[in-house]
C-alpha cells in the first residue's frame, strides 16, 4: 500500500528584487576611466566588479563608501582592456545593478 500527502490550495509567489539606489555608468575614452552615478537610499560600501563577455572578472575594486544620496565614483580602467562590451557590477551594501558599457 501507498500513501502520498498532497497539499491543496498552497500558492507559489515571486517577490521583485529591488535595489536601494540607482545607477548611471559612462565611459570616458579621453580618461580611460567609468564614472558612476551613484544614487543611494542608504549609505554604505560601495565595489566595482567588470566582466568581460566571457563572463571573466577583469577588475574589481573597492570604491569607497557611499552616502545616501548623489554620489560619483570615477574607476580608472587598465589600460590593457580592449575594446568592446563589458558588464559593470555595482555592489552598495550586497544590493547589485548591472549596466552594459562599451569600452572604445
Amino acid at each position: 500500500i501507498y500513501t502520498s500527502q498532497h497539499v491543496i490550495g498552497s500558492t507559489a509567489s515571486i517577490n521583485e528584487n529591488t535595489t536601494n539606489f540607482d545607477l548611471n555608468a559612462n565611459y570616458n575614452s579621453s580618461t580611460n576611466s567609468i564614472a558612476l552615478d551613484i544614487n543611494a537610499k542608504e549609505g554604505g560600501d560601495v565595489a566595482i566588479n567588470l566582466v568581460d563577455m566571457a563572463g571573466k572578472s577583469v577588475q574589481f575594486e573597492q570604491l569607497g563608501k557611499a552616502s545616501a544620496g548623489e554620489n560619483t565614483f570615477n574607476v580608472k580602467l587598465d589600460k590593457q582592456l580592449q575594446k568592446g562590451i563589458y558588464i559593470v557590477n555595482i555592489n552598495v551594501n550586497n544590493n547589485f545593478v548591472t549596466k552594459k558599457i562599451y569600452i572604445d
